[in-house]
C-alpha cells in the first residue's frame, strides 16, 4: 500500500470506517462504477465480504448500488458525503 493510501485509511477512521470499507470506498472513488466481483478481485478480498462491507457503505450512504443489463454496480458518492457522517456524529455527541 503507498503512504498516500496510509493516511487516508488513518484520517477515514475518523468517520468510523473500518480500513476494509475505506479501501472499498476509495476503489470505488478512483475507479469508478463498479460490480462486487470486480472490487473483491482488485482488492484481494471475498466476494462475499465485499459484499457486507458495500452494505454496511450504502447504509452509511457512502456507496450507491445501481442496477443496469449486466448486474448490480457500486458507485462511491460524493466525498462531502463525510461531511454529512461528521454532522451526524456531532449531533450524537451533543446528545451525550
Amino acid at each position: 500500500m503507498s503512504t498516500q493510501t496510509d493516511r487516508l485509511l488513518v484520517w477515514l477512521r475518523e468517520f468510523d470506517l473500518a480500513d476494509d470499507e475505506s479501501l472499498v470506498y476509495l476503489e470505488l472513488l478512483n475507479k469508478g462504477c463498479l460490480s462486487a466481483l470486480t472490487i473483491s478481485r482488485e482488492l484481494h478480498i471475498g466476494r462475499t465480504k465485499v459484499y457486507r462491507i458495500l452494505d454496511k457503505l450504502i447504509a452509511k450512504e457512502m456507496v450507491i448500488q445501481k442496477y443496469d443489463e449486466a448486474g448490480f454496480k457500486f458507485l462511491a458518492s460524493s466525498p462531502t458525503q463525510l461531511e454529512l457522517l461528521l454532522a451526524k456524529k456531532s449531533a450524537t455527541l451533543a446528545q451525550m
